[in-house]
């Protein structure tokens, strides 16, 4: 009797947990998914989604790029995304980008605020003040106001970084040198070093004051504002 009563109860336990591993290893996570899908379902069901540019290209874009046909088919891609995650106001279009510039670098996977952008050649960013720096080279004399340029740092030994990328030269003050050549309605200097304004914003004003004290300034000139922007090089260092 006790033989049978144990018999019992051992077969008991073995129903027990034969129900328990089908409740947890199948009907439940089975349940779940079943829920999980009819929640992601109802939620695409009722959700309106948005474009949203996104940048895609692995160096991303560089401030004052211009976003040209090319750029913007090969460095951003519009994703959907539901229109209640889209807290601000985002490109949701390429002929918003066509043509603009960008007034800060943006890192692949950002996405791309009205903010950030400008009509080409017609404003500055929020935080950009003007500032004069004496450059040690004019590009055989090519150095005018109006032309697009990367202010470089050039080090002792022969290596440089690029410390401001793409800006547009404001004003020449002066050239150092006796005579000055006006030609359609710019000034081109005949010397060796220039003193230049430029627009910078906090952070570029901070990079050139400490690439002063480790170098010196010279430019290189972009042939048209079209082409891309160099990547900035420069790491600020803490000078002892």
């Amino acid at each position: 009797m006790k033989k049978a009563f144990l018999s019992i109860i051992a077969i008991l336990c073995i129903a027990f947990a034969a129900v328990l591993f089908y409740y947890n290893n199948i009907s439940i996570p089975k349940l779940k998914k079943t829920i999980a899908n009819e929640t992601v379902e109802t939620f695409e069901n009722n959700s309106v989604y948005k474009p949203v540019a996104f940048i895609t290209s692995e160096e991303g874009i560089e401030k004052n790029t211009i976003f040209t046909d090319e750029i913007v088919r090969d460095g951003v891609n519009f994703i959907k995304v539901p229109e209640q995650y889209v807290l601000g106001d985002f490109i949701t279009d390429e002929a918003q980008l066509i043509g603009k510039t960008c007034t800060e670098a943006l890192r692949k996977g950002e996405p791309i605020h009205v903010d950030r952008i400008k009509e080409t050649g017609k404003s500055y960013g929020g935080m950009e003040r003007l500032r004069e720096y004496t450059v040690h080279n004019t590009v055989g004399n090519l150095l005018t106001e109006g032309c697009y340029i990367d202010v470089l740092v050039s080090y002792q030994d022969g290596t440089y970084d690029v410390v401001v990328a793409k800006e547009a030269v404001i004003a020449i003050v002066n050239g150092n040198t006796n005579s000055d050549e006006e030609t359609n309605n710019t000034i081109k200097y005949n010397s060796m070093q220039a003193l230049i304004v430029i627009s910078v914003d906090e952070q570029q004003y901070s990079a050139l004051e400490k690439a002063k004290q480790l170098g010196r300034l010279e430019v290189r000139l972009y042939h048209d504002d079209n082409q891309p922007s160099s990547k900035v090089t420069f790491k600020e260092e803490v000078i002892q």
